[in-house]
């Protein structure tokens, strides 16, 4: 089976360089959630970030068009759900376009954790009313603790400080000489 998820784009509350993502897709419900989503899954998605400063993302997806006949679904019924430390919470998933062998999906969401990419026939929809996200609507964000990711070091400020006490300390000896 190819990879589900194929793109993430981030939008920052500000510019940051380096943003690592971390995306996994897993056989089964991930161990940190405590319930297994509505409907069929197609797969179960893991996304961690090293920055908590993320404004929104889109988080893009394909589905093999032979999983969704052979399960009964139509294309419309794909959705992709968020956990959110409570419950599978149904964000509003627009399909963007599809091909002889995918339909690709497309959701927006405001924070990174555990996803989950699901067939959820109409009838399932209207007796979980309440659930489904509006996309004028805005989620309230529950932080999730985030493993840390290595991340690139920067020490251009050490250089700094290097030279600027090289420097000083130039000076220093400069004044010591004149004066004695």
């Amino acid at each position: 089976m190819d990879q589900c998820t194929y793109e993430v784009v981030v939008t920052g509350f500000e510019n940051e360089n380096d943003i690592a993502l971390r995306v996994e897709e897993l056989k089964n419900t991930s161990r940190l959630v405590n319930a297994s989503p509505d409907g069929i899954t197609y797969k179960n998605i893991n996304i961690w970030a090293s920055s908590r400063r993320i404004k929104e993302a889109l988080l893009r997806c394909k589905v093999e068009n032979s999983w969704i006949k052979k399960n009964g679904l139509e294309t419309d019924d794909i959705k992709i759900l968020r956990w959110n430390a409570a419950m599978w919470q149904q964000l509003d998933t627009k399909e963007i376009k599809n091909d002889k062998s995918f339909t690709y999906y497309e959701a927006r969401t405001s924070g990174f954790a555990h996803f989950a990419v699901t067939g959820l026939k109409e009838k399932e929809e209207d007796s979980k009313s309440g659930t489904e996200i509006k996309e004028t609507e805005k989620p309230k964000v529950t932080p999730t603790p985030l493993p840390q990711l290595p991340r690139k070091s920067n020490f251009a400020w050490i250089i700094y400080v290097l030279i600027g006490l090289v420097i000083l300390s130039g000076l220093y000896f400069y004044i010591k000489k004149k004066k004695g």
